[in-house]
């Protein structure tokens, strides 16, 4: 798999196969428990018209590629300006 293939993975199919289900929707896109750290409400948002995320509970988002990245080393305090999805 190239850059280009990874990168028009759904992140509902990757959430999906990491055993992840949507928890709820709204206008934008699904919630779902953030799949790299523990939390009792449902934080973790998925635009998947954009195929961006974003954790309204740790700061941290991104595209594919920051998921996945998160997914293996969660994200700390000093990486959320960095990996914040553009607007």
């Amino acid at each position: 798999m190239n850059i280009d293939e990874i990168r028009k993975v759904s992140l509902v199919e990757f959430l999906n196969q990491l055993g992840y289900q949507p928890t709820g929707r709204d206008s934008k896109g699904l919630w779902f428990y953030a799949p790299y750290r523990s939390e009792r409400k449902p934080s973790f948002h998925v635009n998947p018209r954009k195929g961006v995320w974003f954790d309204f509970g740790s700061g941290a988002g991104g595209d594919i590629f920051t998921l996945a990245e998160n997914c293996v080393t969660p994200p700390t305090s000093s990486d959320r300006r960095s990996s914040s999805p553009k607007k």
